[in-house]
């Protein structure tokens, strides 16, 4: 009687989630069970698995994984009849818990093991799902395929699964199909071929697509949505529109932190060091506990030149995030402001590998290589982005930047830059690139024509740092003067501004010297000729 009333208490503490009392009450048991014999096969495995479920709400994965095992050995000799009758804590459950507990030990064979382990016809939609993921992982591509259909056959709204299986390349009219909704979710269709438009790389296509979808009346205002156009944009180098979409939306959702750490990175990109301090305070607030927190905080660092700070705020978001791309990426940049390129060269790697699909990956990589002088492994890098993305202004762009340090490819740069205006007329790269190899080439008069246009639609520091250089390099100091004050404007920390005022400040002054020392010679002839009084250059005293 004793013994069915313990365990009737400890499945009363287990739904009552009283999980210290489960612990404490359920290690009692065991001992019981181990020393008497008090109870059967499938008390002695219920309590098993309420003690696997109360170190498992701990976060103490491997004594979790070691008592549900225990659990599924003592099944064994539980009656056929008495496993039928098992509902809270049946097998599947533990098989499911075992596969937790693997993927936080970071043991993802043994994780695939514990789930195949559960007989297909008792695997739910949550099981199917984690195989898939498993699958996926390992490039299984077929298998992976077959368990995302069989959750959407059993949950028709799973978007995450549609568009994973768009990922491994179903057609997104075969996705519709199966997931065979009525017609009150009108919006559907068109949400499955914007992702379709992403995944095949149409990446303007997904901008259109994605804001029909924002300016929809049942879907206005939705922060998903406006996530999803903000990165569409993003990936179709439209970086000023996704900054505008995700600063919009940082507004809207203060506590919405998905994408927030690709919003500082661009924020760090246009020197916008005090809206940068107060987003990443902002952030820190909302949590501490997700990457994007972090990652904020170290491009505020990065861009104060704290390069040990950002590096240091970057792996904290990579233990929160092995997979973060961006916290890579800053890690990366914060590598290289310490002299430690090759370290950086490595994080830069990881990155690509991460998001293949990411143009800002490589050509973070090809700076590393352009900074120890490896212009030959740069260009290669940019060919392997131009691959993997095709055509794009963005990828033209990047195998133009490789080419600059040499002069006498300038020509082949230029053309790869016309390239990308030809595909995009209003690409900011392509046309801060083609001004920077009009300077080079020494067309100034030709580079201060793009840039005067460029600035009217951009207006950023290094657009206005370039008009004035080319004015210095015509001596018209005055209007360089003006556009490195408006640069530094821009970017109070402009370095390029603050060298090119310097410049015109010696010029002046070079100016003036040579002004004073011509009228000094002026006047000694002018009193020489008057006096007839021999000066001694005539005739040395010595």
């Amino acid at each position: 009687m004793a013994s069915v009333c313990i365990v009737d208490q400890l499945r009363m503490l287990h739904s009552s989630e009283l999980h210290a009392s489960v612990a404490l009450l359920s290690g009692l048991a065991i001992s019981i069970t181990k020393n008497l014999n008090a109870f059967g096969p499938s008390q002695q495995y219920d309590i098993l698995v309420y003690s696997g479920d109360s170190f498992f709400a701990k976060k103490e994965y491997r004594r979790a994984e070691a008592a549900y095992r225990r659990a599924l050995n003592v099944r064994k000799g539980v009656p056929k009849s008495t496993k039928s009758a098992q509902k809270e804590t049946n097998s599947s459950h533990v098989y499911f818990r075992i596969y937790e507990c693997c993927m936080e030990e970071k043991n993802e064979d043994g994780a695939l093991e514990a789930l195949l382990s559960i007989e297909e016809k008792r695997r739910c939609s949550k099981v199917n799902y984690a195989i898939g993921k498993l699958y996926q992982a390992r490039q299984m591509r077929r298998n992976a395929i077959n368990c995302y259909k069989e959750v959407l056959r059993e949950c028709p709204l799973a978007l995450d699964c549609a568009i994973e299986l768009l990922r491994l390349g179903e057609h997104p009219n075969v996705v519709i199909s199966i997931m065979n909704v009525n017609g009150s979710v009108d919006w559907l269709p068109a949400y499955i071929k914007a992702h379709a438009s992403v995944v095949n790389k149409e990446h303007t296509k997904s901008v259109v697509a994605f804001d029909a979808l924002h300016k929809r009346v049942s879907l206005a205002g939705n922060p998903t949505v406006q996530y999803d156009l903000a990165i569409a944009c993003y990936m179709a180098d439209d970086h000023d529109s996704a900054m505008m979409h995700l600063k919009s939306l940082h507004r809207q959702e203060r506590f919405w932190l998905r994408g927030m750490d690709l919003y500082a990175s661009l924020l760090y990109d246009e020197k916008k060091a005090e809206e940068l301090g107060k987003f990443s305070t902002e952030l820190f607030a909302v949590s501490d506990l997700q990457p994007e927190s972090w990652v904020a905080l170290g491009y505020h660092a990065l861009l104060n030149e704290d390069y040990t700070k950002a590096v240091y705020l970057a792996a904290r978001a990579n233990q929160l995030d092995p997979f973060s791309v961006q916290a890579f990426l800053l890690k990366a940049a914060g590598l290289v402001g310490l002299g430690e390129v090759q370290t950086a060269l490595s994080h830069s790697k990881e990155a690509i590998s991460l998001a293949p699909h990411r143009l800002d990956c490589y050509a973070k990589l090809v700076s590393c290589y352009m900074s120890e002088n490896r212009n030959n492994d740069a260009l290669t890098v940019a060919k392997s982005a131009f691959e993997a993305l095709g055509p794009s202004p963005g990828s033209y762009v990047l195998c133009a930047l490789t080419m600059l340090p040499d002069s006498s490819v300038l020509d082949k740069a230029g053309k790869l830059v016309d390239r990308a205006l030809t595909l995009d007329p209003k690409h900011k790269s392509a046309i801060e690139t083609k001004c920077s190899i009009l300077y080079r080439q020494e067309k100034y008069a030709e580079a201060i024509k793009c840039l005067k246009l460029a600035t009217q639609r951009f207006g950023s520091s290094a657009l206005h740092c370039l008009l004035g250089d080319c004015y210095c390099k015509l001596s018209k100091l005055t209007d360089a003067v003006d556009h490195y004050s408006i640069a530094l404007s821009l970017n109070p920390c402009c370095v390029e501004a603050k060298d090119g005022l310097s410049r015109v400040s010696e010029a002046d002054r070079s100016d003036v010297f040579d002004a004073e020392t011509g009228n000094s010679f002026e006047t000694e002839e002018s009193d020489r000729m008057t006096t007839g009084i021999a000066w001694p250059q005539d005739n040395p005293w010595f």
